[in-house]
């Protein structure tokens, strides 16, 4: 074992037929190493984690681990977690092959070059600053990189991935991972978003948001895509500021193309975070669609939100959440007035205790099931 590496205790696994161990990642590496896919455990940092080229030989940290979760015990569980802030220095690079969950706590500052690839996970819970690289990966399947605060403008960020906000990872396995590891990573959010949806009519898409409340908020960045892979940024709304009342807004596309469209809104802070809703998805007439739903976070504390795009304007859609029992604890039907829409379940569902739930919808012909985690 390494220098940096420390074996800090020693657990029976009890899903992986192996021996998980929780490992004290060092605070500085300063030579070529990779923690391996047999590497079995949680290599976790006490703070800051530095990787120095000092001696210019241009070093890789290259991980390896395929992450694992074990839900009936968690430090039973394969990933890496840096508990402070990562700083890769110049000529020096992190490599996050496929399969990898790696956690940053604090902030990452990059002079040299961090990647990742497909299937990977970038979860950095504050901002990416310096004037390095990041290469997100290629590919219809390049994962993003989940980033709580922003990318700063030295930063060149390359490859088909795209990044959002870590509160709309859906991952359930990773969503669990950081409640065991970051303390109040979902609480307190800027905005509360009431409603958000998608009209379609022969000649424009019409967004229309509202919001609850809203501490700190500068705008809010309307981004299209055609592919859910590529997105640019179509205007700007103006967002309250600071308010306790509800506050309603609405943006029109006149840009519509034969294809399936895609839209979500990035809402800005004056301090530079950022925070995400959606995607919702709009099919021009005559092409051919599904519903789909996302219910979101999942696992759910208290926010509880069900996205549902695809849909036929002048059906019903009807709702209804059934628990582990296969009994029906809530129904709703609502009249469709938009082809995509954020339904607010927790608002409907504030009684109900932690556990699996199915949630069913139906509208014509068209009838769906997901499910989600109560926590």
């Amino acid at each position: 074992m390494r220098k940096y590496l420390l074996i800090m205790a020693i657990l029976t696994a009890s899903c992986f037929n192996s021996f998980a161990a929780e490992i004290l990642l060092s605070s500085s590496i300063t030579d070529d190493y990779t923690i391996k896919s047999n590497d079995y455990g949680i290599h976790k940092s006490s703070g800051d984690v530095t990787i120095d080229n000092s001696d210019g030989n241009n070093h890789t940290f290259s991980v390896r681990l395929d992450y694992k979760y074990d839900s009936d015990d968690e430090s039973n569980s394969d990933y890496v977690v840096v508990a402070g802030d990562l700083i890769i220095e110049a000529n020096t690079e992190l490599s996050i092959e496929q399969g990898v969950l790696f956690i940053v706590e604090g902030d990452v500052i990059v002079h040299g070059d961090a990647s990742f690839k497909n299937q990977g996970y970038f979860v950095v819970m504050g901002s990416v600053t310096g004037t390095g690289n990041i290469n997100t990966g290629n590919g219809f399947d390049a994962t993003p990189a989940y980033i709580g605060g922003s990318i700063g403008s030295g930063i060149t960020v390359t490859g088909d991935g795209t990044r959002d906000t870590p509160l709309n990872i859906v991952e359930p396995d990773i969503r669990s991972i950081l409640n065991y590891e970051v303390t109040g990573w979902e609480a307190d959010l800027p905005v509360e978003l009431i409603s958000f949806t998608a009209n379609l009519d022969k000649e424009n898409v019409t967004l229309e948001w509202a919001t609850a409340s809203e501490v700190n908020a500068s705008h809010f960045e309307v981004m299209k895509s055609i592919n859910k892979v590529d997105w640019v940024s179509i205007g700007e709304v103006e967002a309250a500021g600071n308010s306790s009342t509800t506050q309603y807004y609405s943006f029109t596309d006149t840009d519509i193309v034969n294809n399936s469209m895609y839209y979500k809104l990035v809402q800005v802070d004056f301090d530079g975070q950022t925070e995400t809703f959606g995607p919702l998805s709009v099919y021009p007439e005559g092409l051919l669609f599904n519903m789909t739903a996302t219910i979101y976070p999942n696992p759910a504390v208290s926010d509880i939100n069900l996205m549902v795009s695809g849909l036929n304007e002048g059906n019903d859609l009807n709702i209804w959440v059934i628990d582990k029992m296969g009994k029906v604890i809530f129904q709703d039907s609502n009249s469709i007035e938009a082809s995509s829409f954020i339904y607010k379940l927790d608002q409907k569902l504030s009684h109900i205790t932690p556990g699996n739930y199915i949630v069913t919808l139906q509208s014509g012909n068209n009838k769906i099931s997901t499910r989600f985690i109560k926590n």
